[in-house]
């Protein structure tokens, strides 16, 4: 199996075609009623045979007769008749139809209807109505019972005759009033004619499938041998997988639990245990998933000479069990299993088709997933999962974090980033591989436990062999798992980033005889795309332009006596963050912000949260109210309404719903101050000013999930983290490349060339929004980076300054929370619309004896302000407010920084954010990559960046998942095969 499309679609279009759809599921059991005929003494199989030819000549008369240009009379009036009259088709109005079985002394008539109803209690449901003559034996199963007669001329004392395979077949109960016609051979020759006439009505699919599914398809070796009486090599019983069957008589003897007491302890254990799987499965395959689950064989892999040894064990197996594992009798004498390497030969060997797979046992994914979810449907046994463990090579004991504990989705509550349904198969995943109805859940079996490893334990790679300790199942079920499925599932999920990142080491050996892959910038996109290159085993370089490495994450660290941000510092919600995890596995300390706010005005220093908490609330409200509003206003999406204008006639309207007596509170100064509080806080979000941001467009990004949890701060700065990311990875520092040049495939070329010997054919660009916006010519336009300059125009390139102050007292040391915990920020209400911009929020990075806030200024007009460029004048103003805001308290700065990124012309920004004219799917356009048509040498381009993540923008977790997956394009579209 390959994780690529086409040969996964290849491999499987046999399966598809037999099971999509035109197979009718419930005559998977049907052929195996017949069986029990071939069974009937010499002289009713005579009758028995001649019944059948009889039926078969008929049939194949009258299909020649009503495909023919002369149709009889018969024919014309709904009735069609042959020569021998053993067959009559009669047609009603309604075009359904009846087959009419005809002998000398009887006739008997089967709808469809009971057609239908057949094949429901042949798989073991109830008996269905419109066969209220037949009488089932509830001691025998569905595999063993024949067809009970429905004619009405039989007698209904006949015996019950013992077949040679050791069981009884139950006869049918019959009508009193008849019982004076009895004829015991014509009724066995009307029960072969309606065997032959149904199975004569069933599709080709459905009787190829079936031949392969069940008995007498080939001699096979009984693998239970549970009773003196098993047949041993016979072909008469059930086949459990394509290479393990088990004869018939040990079958029916786990049915009735009449074998061994260790046997029959065993059934009535796991039935109790699994009883709650076993409503949501039915009952026509209990006995096949007992066996699976109990009496198969285990087949355990040697960790010396990786071969497989058979293991006959009653009690579950455990991973640790796996890791241990060594050839019993050592590995120079050990003999290969020709069913072993049967199943490792056939990549489309599927125990699927046999009505019941193994499940796995002791798996460590049943610590995560919710109970809400049936766990025999993700292939896993319910009753045998009392000592899940997760082991490392070795059987060492794993570590847990639990901040990464979200992997699975849980029903009925928010959806979490980077959660996965544990029952279904992503879109990707079902384009990457292509499986029959129920052939994907071995695909869940392996990806559900790869990724609950992960979640478990995501500071070392988690290896196939750590994987195969995990996959533990009877039978040869499991084989097929690690030799045909964990290989292409373990490859895909490690390609698509969702396993084996961030900062664990590199294990894969590089690829040799490929072509380096060129990134150009070192910001966290950049970086993250080469790191994930290197753990896929593909070469790459990096070219920086600066002489630095970080890009928009930069830190202060030594005028306060701690990091602090300029750029990027916060992360926002910490479950499955692969922020959060980097630094989970860096040891890099993460601070909990506490969630309360306390908010100050400038007017007279009143805090508003403690001393009128109900019109706080009133105006968090509101703005709420009117953001829900904007995100479902549809024909505001057409006419491209500012935020601004979309925010004032939504205030309007909302405010005149209120009762009269709130409404003077909506005119009131202090009401207004909060609402600019909230507005200059979503311009810091964006780094615009309201007038330029789209209303319809301002939250596209929350149509997909968010990460969840609590937000942090790293405390060690995250220049601590981007120096993790950077070791073992080719940077080099000061190549700045023109991307002005790139007119075509061969200026791009010439202009990495005077930084790289190497051959490349894959560039990827890892540079800010703004670099493009800036390079924007309508005389000359680089033909490569067309497309996307003309997108950048639907996005803005928002801009933020930050400031950070050194006090000599810490003068808001006296806000605490409702806990009494001094609080980590404050807000700052603004006196006018004017000042909202103007440090908006405060944050406290004070350390023992150094008293420092940070703050910032936001605006799409930054650069143009004085205010922001003169570094002086901007502290002036900071303390201003901050006197405002604790008119009684002593406000004394000692030192500051000032972050000006609009003076860096290779950054020029903080983040994107949506325009009036532009939609939010532009980050989506920003992100196509632009493939070379012509493959002499060729260059394809790839762009990454927070501007190309529509789910997380503005972030830097969405750069770094940008840069993950512009890697993962890489390898598919260059071809490369990753090495084991």
């Amino acid at each position: 199996m390959e994780h690529h499309a086409e040969d996964a679609i290849n491999l499987m279009r046999k399966d598809i075609e037999q099971f999509n759809g035109k197979m009718v599921e419930p005559y998977k059991e049907y052929e195996e009623i017949s069986k029990s005929y071939e069974k009937l003494p010499p002289n009713q199989d005579d009758d028995f045979k001649e019944g059948l030819n009889k039926t078969e000549k008929a049939l194949k008369r009258e299909e020649r007769e009503t495909t023919s240009e002369g149709e009889t009379s018969d024919r014309e009036n709904g009735k069609s008749s042959n020569e021998d009259g053993k067959v009559d088709i009669e047609h009603d109005e309604t075009s359904n139809f009846h087959i009419i079985l005809q002998d000398e002394n009887e006739k008997v008539e089967i709808d469809e209807n009971q057609k239908r109803d057949l094949v429901s209690l042949e798989n073991g449901d109830d008996a269905p109505t419109s066969f209220n003559k037949f009488k089932r034996d509830e001691d025998v199963p569905e595999e063993a019972e024949g067809i009970a007669s429905d004619t009405k001329n039989s007698c209904k004392n006949r015996p019950k005759k013992e077949s040679e395979s050791g069981f009884k077949e139950p006869m049918e109960e019959f009508d009193k009033s008849d019982e004076s016609t009895c004829n015991n051979e014509c009724n066995r020759t009307t029960r072969g004619q309606r065997r032959k006439a149904a199975e004569e009505r069933e599709s080709q699919s459905v009787k190829r499938a079936r031949k392969e599914s069940d008995v007498k398809a080939e001699t096979k070796q009984c693998i239970l041998k549970l009773l003196n009486s098993c047949l041993g090599v016979t072909s008469d019983g059930k086949f459990l997988s394509p290479s393990e069957f088990a004869c018939i008589n040990c079958f029916m003897e786990c049915f009735r639990g009449s074998v061994p007491s260790v046997t029959r302890t065993a059934l009535k254990t796991w039935k109790e245990s699994a009883s709650c799987e076993l409503k949501e499965t039915g009952n026509s395959n209990v006995i096949r998933q007992f066996i699976n689950a109990v009496l198969l064989p285990y087949y355990m892999r040697c960790n010396t000479c990786r071969k497989f040894s058979r293991v006959e064990q009653n009690e579950p197996m455990t991973a640790k069990d796996m890791a241990k594992f060594v050839c019993p009798e050592g590995c120079e004498n050990h003999q290969d299993l020709p069913e072993v390497e049967e199943v490792i030969g056939n990549s489309k060997w599927d125990s699927s088709k046999y009505g019941a797979i193994p499940l796995l046992q002791n798996n460590v994914m049943v610590q995560l997933i919710d109970k809400k979810y049936v766990l025999s449907k993700l292939g896993v046994d319910p009753a045998f999962q009392q000592k899940p463990m997760l082991i490392e090579d070795g059987g060492k004991p794993f570590r847990s974090v639990p901040m990464f504990k979200k992997i699975f989705y849980k029903p009925h509550s928010d959806v979490v980033a980077n959660s996965i349904e544990p029952s279904l198969m992503e879109v990707d995943e079902t384009v990457g591989f292509v499986f029959s109805e129920r052939e994907h859940v071995y695909y869940l079996q392996v990806r559900n436990t790869i990724l609950a490893m992960w979640a478990l334990h995501p500071f070392t790679n988690i290896t196939r062999q750590m994987v195969e300790h995990q996959i533990i199942t009877r039978g040869l079920h499991r084989i097929y798992l690690l030799e045909h499925v964990l290989p292409a599932v373990h490859n895909f999920l490690q390609y698509k980033g969702l396993i084996n990142y961030g900062l664990v080491p590199f294990i894969r050996p590089m690829t040799t005889n490929v072509k380096k892959v060129v990134i150009i910038g070192a910001g966290m996109s950049g970086l993250s795309a080469a790191r994930h290159l290197k753990h896929l085993g593909i070469p790459s370089v990096i070219l920086e332009g600066s002489g630095r490495i970080g890009g928009r994450i930069k830190d202060e660290r030594s005028e306060f006596g701690t990091p602090i941000g300029f750029g990027a510092q916060i992360i926002v919600g910490n479950y499955n963050n692969p922020i959060t995890l980097m630094c989970e596995q860096a040891g890099i300390k993460l601070k909990p912000l506490n969630a309360y706010c306390p908010l100050i005005s400038a007017i007279d220093g009143e805090c508003i949260t403690t001393d009128d908490p109900a019109l706080d609330r009133v105006a968090e409200c509101h703005y709420n109210a009117i953001l829900d509003a904007m995100s479902h206003n549809v024909e505001a999406r057409e006419k491209h309404l500012s935020f601004e204008q979309m925010f004032n006639d939504l205030h309007h309207v909302l405010v005149q719903k209120w009762k009269p007596s709130m409404k003077p509170l909506a005119r009131s100064e202090k009401f207004q101050q909060l609402i600019d509080f909230h507005l200059g806080n979503f311009e810091f979000s964006c780094g615009a000013d309201i007038s330029g941001i789209s209303g319809p467009h301002q939250a596209d990004n929350e149509m997909f999930p968010n990460f969840a949890g609590e937000h942090s701060i790293i405390v060690d700065g995250a220049e601590a983290l981007i120096d993790r990311i950077k070791e073992g990875l080719d940077i080099r520092l000061n190549c700045h490349v023109d991307l002005s040049m790139w007119n075509d495939r061969k200026g791009l070329r010439k202009s990495i060339a005077k930084y790289i010997d190497d051959d490349f054919n894959a560039v990827i660009l890892a540079v800010p929004l703004a670099v493009y916006k800036n390079m924007y010519d309508n005389d000359v336009m680089p033909e490569i980076l067309a497309s996307k300059i003309t997108s950048s125009n639907s996005l803005g390139a928002g801009l933020i300054d930050k400031i950070m102050i050194e006090f000599d007292s810490p003068f808001w040391h006296h806000l605490k929370d409702k806990n009494g915990r001094p609080v980590n920020y404050f807000g700052h209400v603004p006196r006018n619309s004017t000042d909202r911009k103007l440090f908006n929020i405060f944050y406290d990075f004070s350390t023992p004896g150094r008293h420092v806030l940070m703050s910032y200024v936001s605006g799409i007009n930054a650069a143009d302000d004085s205010i922001f460029k003169d570094t002086n004048r901007m502290v002036e103003k900071c303390v201003e407010i901050l006197r405002c805001m604790f008119p009684n308290k002593q406000v004394n700065p000692i030192r500051w920084k000032h972050s000006n990124w609009a003076s860096d012309d290779r950054i020029g920004m903080a983040y994107s954010y949506v325009p009036p004219n532009g939609m939010g799917n532009m980050h989506d356009m920003m992100s196509l990559c632009h493939l070379d048509t012509n493959r002499v040498d060729s260059i394809d381009v790839f762009f990454c960046g927070e501007h190309t993540c529509s789910s997380e923008p503005q972030t830097m977790t969405g750069a770094f998942l940008s840069g993950v997956r512009q890697a993962a394009n890489v390898v598919v579209t260059q071809n490369y095969v990753l090495p084991d």
